[in-house]
C-alpha cells in the first residue's frame, strides 16, 4: 500500500513549479538558438507572416534573421538597448533610430522577451494537451507584440492571449502563443485580431551568433553579411561588462 502511495505522489504533477524551473532553466544558459514564425490575421486582410531564426547570448545579445510577408527580409543585431539593422540598398548596418525601427529585435523576435513574461506568471500555470499552458494579459500583450503591430492598435486590456509550454526531460524545447486583440483603428473597431506564434528551441549554450547571407543579384546565391567592428566591439564590451 505504502509503495502505491508512493508511485501515485511521484506521478502527481506541479505544472507552476515545473514551467519555474524549465523557464529559469532556458533562461539561465549562455546562449540558446531559436527559430520562430508569429503570423497576424486582420479580418478583411491577408495574414502578415514574419518567419526567421534567432540567437540570444545571455545576459542580453541578440542576432535576428527573418522574412516577412511581401518580401520584408530583415538582419538585427541587438545589444541590450542598442539596435543596428541592415541596410541592403547602403550594405551596411545602421542604427535602428536611422532606420525608424528603435524597437527592432523586441517581443517574439526576441525569446527572452517572450520568457520574461511566461516566468511572471508561472504560478497559473496548467496541465494541456501534453503542454504547459499560461494565460496572460493586458501590458504583457503588449511586450509579446513588439514589432507585429501599432501599439496604439488594441486596447490590450480588453485582449487576451495565452502561451504553451512543450518540456522534454524538464526543459523548454517549444514554446507557442496565441491571441485574440480588440482593435481600437476606426476601420476595424471592436473588431478581433488573431495572432499567433511559435519559437522552437534549436540548441543552448552552443551558439553565440548567427551568420547573416543575403542573395546575390547577379549569381542568385546567398553570400554572408559580415558583422561590422564597430557592432563586435559593443558587443565585446557588453559582454565583458555585464555579468
Amino acid at each position: 500500500m505504502t509503495h502505491l502511495l508512493l508511485a501515485a505522489a511521484v506521478l502527481v504533477q506541479d505544472p507552476a513549479s515545473d514551467a519555474d524551473k524549465a523557464i529559469k532553466k532556458l533562461r539561465g544558459e549562455k546562449s540558446y538558438r531559436t527559430k520562430f514564425k508569429a503570423t497576424i490575421e486582420a479580418p478583411g486582410s491577408d495574414p502578415l507572416v514574419v518567419q526567421g531564426e534567432s540567437v540570444w547570448v545571455k545576459p542580453g545579445v541578440l542576432y535576428i534573421q527573418y522574412l516577412g510577408s511581401g518580401g520584408d527580409n530583415k538582419r538585427i543585431i541587438r545589444v541590450g538597448d542598442k539596435v543596428w539593422v541592415y541596410h541592403e540598398l547602403l550594405a551596411d548596418w545602421v542604427s535602428g533610430e536611422e532606420m525608424g525601427t528603435p524597437g527592432a529585435g523586441r517581443g517574439v523576435q526576441n525569446p527572452d522577451e517572450v520568457l520574461a513574461v511566461l516566468l511572471k506568471y508561472a504560478q497559473k500555470a496548467k496541465t494541456a494537451d501534453g503542454a504547459l499552458e499560461i494565460g496572460f494579459a493586458g501590458g504583457d500583450i503588449e511586450t509579446i507584440m513588439k514589432e507585429q503591430a501599432n501599439s496604439g492598435s488594441f486596447d490590450w486590456r480588453k485582449s487576451k492571449a495565452a502561451a504553451r509550454l512543450f518540456l522534454k526531460a524538464g526543459e523548454v524545447h517549444r514554446f507557442t502563443s496565441t491571441a485574440e486583440l480588440i482593435s481600437v483603428e476606426e476601420s476595424l473597431r471592436g473588431k478581433i485580431v488573431k495572432y499567433s506564434a511559435e519559437v522552437e528551441i534549436v540548441n543552448t549554450s552552443r551558439d553565440t551568433s548567427l551568420k547573416f547571407t543575403i542573395v546575390d543579384e547577379r549569381t542568385k546565391r546567398p553570400v554572408e553579411v559580415p558583422v561590422p567592428p564597430f557592432i563586435e566591439k559593443e558587443i565585446s564590451g557588453y559582454l565583458v561588462k555585464k555579468p
